[in-house]
């Protein structure tokens, strides 16, 4: 399986496959993106889009993001993965990691169910996230 970048020259080739993953995540968020602003944050470049591809057929969906925090520190958020078959593709996480070191990422991090703890052995869980509506 193979990780690319959406970019303006795949967008419109890929976006059928990716349309209905990023509307099933957009509708988990709880109202905290929908898909015709995720589409415009990754235009304007604030967001990336990746998708897992094998025979070109899309078996993850990914949105990600560099924040950049007032010391300088750079990390590198994985915002949305959605797939099928995650253990098809999980590895894909350790290559977004090496595209986050090259833009001068030094952390690597995601907001996720707590079961990706022990899928993401690399990864330490250091929080949960608790909320409720009021």
């Amino acid at each position: 399986m193979q990780l690319v970048r959406i970019t303006p020259d795949n967008f419109s080739y890929l976006w059928p496959q990716i349309k209905p993953m990023l509307e099933s995540a957009c509708e988990r968020s709880k109202g905290r993106f929908d898909g015709e602003s995720s589409v415009a944050f990754m235009a304007k470049g604030l967001w990336q889009f990746w998708v897992g591809l094998e025979d070109d057929i899309v078996q993850v969906f990914a949105a990600t993001e560099i924040l950049t925090f007032p010391t300088g520190l750079m990390v590198g958020n994985i915002i949305i993965t959605t797939g099928t078959n995650r253990r098809s593709w999980k590895h894909l996480i350790d290559d977004l990691a090496v595209w986050f070191r090259e833009q001068g990422c030094t952390e690597q991090q995601t907001l996720a169910r707590k079961g990706w703890a022990r899928e993401l052995p690399a990864f330490t869980l250091t929080h949960v996230l608790l909320e409720r509506s009021i």
